[in-house]
């Protein structure tokens, strides 16, 4: 952890990790210590460890990676852990595009979000920050989203299709390969897109997006 209080002052969210592989659970720790918003409290590679560090260190959230090796994979785990503890906050990283109906499961399952492991660790940390805060699944009014803010100005059709793959964890060349376009226009409507958002970088687009696509639907 770096020196010094978090950002406004309030306690660093407690984590735990859950990833089958050792080498980027280690180090996906280290980097997210150095951020002075989340405090990792243990990781493991075993859902069934999870379960029991839960009961000996209560942490605030826990990051499942989707494809854990072995009979019990991300979901699965998802729905053990928010079983056990209604409050708990439950996201899934993943280094694949996830698709819609994966997303359908993770929602009834208890994920509150989805993050990509190609995120940056600063990126991250932001991210769990805000999907931890309270009230950042609850209902949202027409026009909002679980950060809080408000669209400056209305996504066109293309724009929103940017944005529903930036949700699902696609890079650029992914979406320019998704939606047959050159990379370089997609760049111009990811700009266009955190724009309109109002928001710094792809992971808050991501967190807005889970408010929007889910409001939609309703």
């Amino acid at each position: 952890m770096a020196d010094g209080p978090p950002p406004g002052g309030r306690r660093p969210v407690r984590l735990g990790i859950v990833d089958d592989h050792e080498v980027f659970r280690i180090g996906l720790r280290s980097l997210l210590e150095r951020e002075r918003v989340v405090e990792v409290a243990w990781d493991t590679a075993s859902p069934h460890e999870a379960w029991r560090l839960i009961g000996a260190q209560p942490v605030d959230a826990v990051l499942v990676d989707v494809n854990l090796g072995g009979p019990i994979d991300g979901l699965d785990t998802a729905r053990m852990l928010t079983g056990r503890d209604g409050g708990l906050r439950v996201m899934l990283m993943s280094g694949l595009v996830v698709d819609e109906r994966r997303m359908r499961q993770a929602r009834s399952a208890g994920v509150v979000g989805f993050l990509p492991k190609e995120m940056s660790a600063s990126d991250m940390a932001d991210a769990i920050r805000a999907l931890v805060e309270p009230g950042a699944e609850a209902a949202v009014p027409a026009g909002e989203d679980p950060l809080g803010h408000v669209p400056l100005e209305p996504l066109s059709p293309r724009e929103v299709e940017v944005l529903a793959q930036i949700r699902l964890g696609s890079t650029n060349r992914e979406i320019a390969r998704a939606l047959r376009v050159s990379t370089t226009t997609v760049n111009k409507h990811v700009q266009n897109v955190l724009r309109k958002l109002g928001v710094r970088n792809r992971a808050e687009a991501a967190i807005v997006a889970v408010g929007l696509f889910t409001r939609v639907r309703r």
